[in-house]
């Protein structure tokens, strides 16, 4: 679809989803192969809703000021003629979108949408085509088709269909094979596809892990995996969805050999559920706070898994035996920042299986001991502060934990979000809204654009967290009760 005005066709497109019906099957995902390499599914009715965009007569007047510099009279009469009534374009937005890839080296997929109006459809290629030479379309068993040099395109009363890449014939072959496979291998029968629609998300997306890394220019990533890491058959599967004060993204995995699921099966003794008992030596408001339960003998012989193992620790230059720290762990860990004012205060703790860290902390830091079993050690011009206390260990840079480690009150067992925290294999949280509090943090509003900073403003917390071994969730919440596209539109229209 070689249009040199895509800017105003998408925006057309944009407008077509108010005269959306749903009375047409999911046929026309039939074309997705079941061996996609990717594939996005995006629910464009329900974007354009949630950002209340068309209630805008700036984006309106937008779209026919652009159509008159770009396109001839009879596209800007049809630009116009489809602001007053969408349904001029053809196209049925209440059906999503969906782009794939069967070739990440060669770029060979397409994309399929769903229409509502051929004819109208049609027109509306032929009037915003001004490349100088149109693609011509003609009857084929049905369906009118078109070429390129480099993509094609097939349209029916259901649906347009668009195909692109390189392939050993030529692309209006590649097509019309397509449209003559009536094989029932295609994605949508996968279990791929069936866990990507339960998401009910805005937009979806699928990924080979092994094509990714393999031709996706990830090779090095996939160099640094365990070694005995399946992915030969694994999918990842994300979400992403806008709800009422929050934008979510979920993630997760899907094997159909079950081989990925065994592999994870095997290394979850290295973890467990994360109980709360840490949250007591973190601010109610910390900046930012991690929890986990982790078997540190386990995942210490599981990183032996990975080929850069023996560099690993080399590479970051500290001051002590972060391996050694690591397989004396034995149940819970917190880490966290609780102010910040010349220093991050950061307080690290865990539970440990035996006190022998702190011989080889004292060793290798030099610690003094300020009080029985608390130690202090300058590393760096900055003091940290370590020891024992009912059977954690603790390292810290705050002063407050010059004499043993102290609780906090209130903790962060009172934070709204401490219940997420609680029962998940993992918690990370950062509370934007007091980091952006923060002196240095409104410097921030010279070094962005106006709407990126007051965007940056709009976001209350963050929070990544699993919900099992292969599973997890991403959370921006604001601090309003407004969809998250909404405000963004509204920035973007308030700069318009």
């Amino acid at each position: 679809m070689r249009f040199r005005q895509l800017s105003v066709f998408a925006a057309i497109a944009a407008l077509a989803f108010v005269a959306s019906c749903q009375k047409k099957s999911d046929d026309y995902l039939r074309f997705i192969p079941d061996d996609a390499v990717v594939v996005v599914g995006t629910n464009v009715q329900s974007l354009l809703d949630k950002s209340d965009v068309l209630s805008h007569q700036q984006v309106k007047d937008a779209i026919i000021s652009s159509a008159e510099q770009e396109l001839g009279s009879a596209g800007v009469q049809l630009v116009k003629s489809i602001v007053d009534d969408p349904a001029e374009s053809g196209l049925d937005l209440s059906k999503d979108i969906y782009f794939w890839m069967e070739d990440i080296n060669r770029g060979n997929g397409g994309f399929v949408m769903a229409l509502s109006d051929k004819d109208k459809f049609m027109n509306l290629i032929d009037v915003t085509d001004t490349s100088g030479d149109p693609m011509e379309f003609t009857d084929y068993e049905g369906y009118m088709i078109g070429e390129s040099s480099d993509l094609a395109v097939a349209i029916s009363d259901g649906f347009a269909l668009v195909y692109s890449g390189m392939y050993d014939t030529t692309i209006l072959d590649v097509l019309k094979n397509k449209l003559k496979d009536e094989t029932e291998g295609t994605f949508t029968s996968t279990t791929t596809y069936k866990k990507m629609t339960s998401l009910g998300a805005d937009m979806a997306m699928m990924f080979s892990l092994e094509e990714l890394m393999d031709e996706g220019g990830y090779a090095q990533v996939y160099g640094v995996l365990p070694k005995d890491m399946p992915l030969a058959d694994v999918d990842g599967i994300v979400g992403l969805t806008f709800e009422a004060g929050k934008v979510v993204t979920d993630w997760s995995y899907h094997s159909e050999t079950g081989e990925w699921d065994k592999w994870v099966k095997e290394n979850a003794s290295n973890a467990d559920k994360v109980d709360g008992t840490m949250m007591d030596y973190f601010g109610q408001d910390a900046l930012g706070v991690l929890f986990c339960s982790i078997d540190g003998k386990a995942v210490s012989k599981m990183l032996e898994q990975y080929p850069e193992y023996a560099n690993m620790y080399d590479q970051l230059d500290l001051p002590f035996d972060l391996d050694r720290l690591l397989s004396t762990i034995d149940g819970q860990i917190g880490i966290g920042v609780n102010s910040f004012n010349l220093l991050p205060e950061v307080v690290l703790c865990a539970e440990v299986s035996s006190d022998d860290i702190m011989n080889t902390m004292t060793t290798q830091l030099g610690g003094t001991e300020v009080a029985e079993g608390k130690y202090v050690a300058n590393v760096d011009m900055v003091s940290v502060y370590y020891g024992m206390e009912d059977g954690k260990f603790y390292a810290s840079l705050s002063p407050n934990s010059r004499e043993g480690l102290k609780t906090v009150d209130p903790s962060f067992s009172g934070n709204e979000h401490s219940g997420t925290a609680r029962g998940s294999y993992g918690y990370l949280g950062f509370n934007m809204r007091a980091f952006m509090m923060l002196p240095f943090a409104d410097n921030l509003r010279y070094e962005m654009d106006p709407e990126g900073f007051a965007l940056l403003k709009s976001i209350d917390y963050v929070e990544l967290y699993a919900t099992s071994m292969s599973e997890g969730r991403l959370v921006v919440f604001t601090n309003s009760e407004e969809n998250p596209l909404k405000v963004v539109t509204e920035l973007l229209v308030g700069a318009l």
